[in-house]
């Protein structure tokens, strides 16, 4: 595709012109955001007379819309990907070394968190500048916590914020006492849970010591592990003392920033820009309880920006993407929706005495997840996306639907494995 942007005249080195305009796909609910970076930047480069054309679509639809306009022989000059994503596009994105040495003041790679960057690398080139990581971690509603302590009932059960050696009985056991029920009526629960959604049962998968693949690519979900994790997973939302949401009963209480749980295992910092324009909302995050005497299982994921390789805005596209991922001051990182990935910026944010940052006001455990290993990155092959949310998610739900879970794991394996050998592995 870049040899013949070339041929034809456009795109760098073809001998015409390049476009000033960049095109982005981006998640509608994310709107504010990108129109602030249009105006920041479009103000930025008036003269030389550099656009932005954003392309909003639904959540979760940035990657199939990016490959449908690839497809379309009309792609984005942006691209929006990944350390999950690096097997699939590396394919059609440009390596940006030359472009980060020859910028390399500007830029400051070195700046970059190490095991961050590691994971935006192939082969010795680098695909990505890193947006924002996410963790997975237990968030928690200090109200929820201070009412129920408050209540004179519980004077000889009070209960404790989240702490960063809690035990998964510690943890459910503080779940069960905020839960509030009456009959079967449940108006307040201890824990917040998105129905099947993987995010959060492969955290209990890999607490357990089971994973989803091995690193020859093959799906492992029928090991005892694995059982087990996914075991507790269903017991936290269907057990006899649930202390979870059921699909199908309680859907209508919203998500965790409605303020009617207590706590959520899991949730991902790609939700702190809705959880921070809640107003009243007083929250924190934690690390994620212990399992076994495991700690360690929680997802790892890098929001990262490359540029099409095939781009006819190259200089517009990498002016950009440096401007998206460039050094912030304390207050631009204040008011940043994500925790930052470099290395100035993390000694910055966490040079504030925690009392008097926004929320979360828990950075320690933030960084500490990343850097200390308590989160593990996704499979990176290229066909994981698509056997998890395609095969093995159909499985996951007649689980939550009353398939035990050592057959429903059984057969997800097996029909994930069949594809994987039919379409990769011959």
């Amino acid at each position: 595709m870049f040899t013949v942007a070339a041929c034809n005249g456009r795109g760098p080195g073809g001998g015409g012109d390049e476009s000033k305009t960049v095109t982005l796909v981006y998640e509608s609910d994310k709107n504010a955001y990108w129109q602030q970076i249009k105006s920041e930047f479009e103000t930025k480069y008036a003269e030389e007379g550099y656009t932005i054309e954003l392309v909003p679509v639904g959540g979760g639809q940035v990657e199939g819309k990016q490959t449908n306009m690839i497809a379309q022989n009309n792609p984005p000059d942006l691209i929006l990907g990944g350390d999950v994503h690096i097997q699939s596009q590396s394919r059609y994105l440009m390596p940006l070394n030359d472009l980060i040495e020859q910028d390399a003041e500007e830029v400051d790679y070195d700046d970059f968190i190490p095991g961050i960057t590691e994971m935006l690398t192939l082969n010795g080139n680098i695909y990505y500048l890193p947006e924002f990581f996410n963790v997975s971690l237990l968030y928690y509603n200090k109200d929820k916590f201070d009412e129920y302590n408050a209540n004179p009932a519980n004077s000889s059960k009070q209960v404790e914020y989240p702490q960063a050696d809690w035990t998964y009985e510690e943890f459910y056991e503080t779940a069960d006492k905020l839960t509030v029920r009456s009959g079967n009526s449940v108006s307040q629960f201890g824990c917040y849970s998105v129905i099947g959604w993987w995010g959060e049962w492969l955290i209990h998968v890999r607490q357990a010591g089971g994973d989803f693949m091995n690193e020859e690519g093959w799906v492992t979900l029928n090991t005892d592990e694995a059982v087990e994790g996914m075991q507790r997973y269903y017991d936290k939302m269907y057990g006899t003392n649930r202390i979870s949401n059921q699909k199908g009963i309680d859907d209508a209480y919203g998500d965790f920033s409605t303020g009617t749980f207590a706590m959520s295992y899991g949730g991902h910092i790609s939700e702190w820009t809705d959880l921070r324009g809640t107003e009243d909302l007083n929250w924190d995050v934690q690390l994620l309880p212990a399992v076994n005497g495991n700690q360690k299982g929680g997802e790892l994921s890098i929001s990262a920006y490359g540029i099409y390789a095939g781009t006819d805005a190259k200089t517009a596209t990498w002016e950009l993407l440096k401007l998206i991922t460039r050094k912030r001051t304390l207050e631009e990182l204040q008011s940043y929706p994500y925790p930052s990935c470099r290395l100035s910026g993390k000694e910055l944010l966490l040079s504030v005495e925690p009392e008097n940052r926004p929320a979360p006001q828990n950075l320690e455990a933030v960084y500490k997840s990343l850097e200390d290993g308590y989160c593990k990155s996704l499979p990176s092959q290229r066909y994981f996306s698509y056997v998890n949310t395609s095969i093995v998610q159909d499985y996951v739900t007649k689980i939550l639907e009353g398939t035990p879970v050592r057959e429903g794991l059984e057969d997800a394996t097996k029909a994930a494995n069949d594809y994987i050998r039919s379409n990769y592995m011959t």
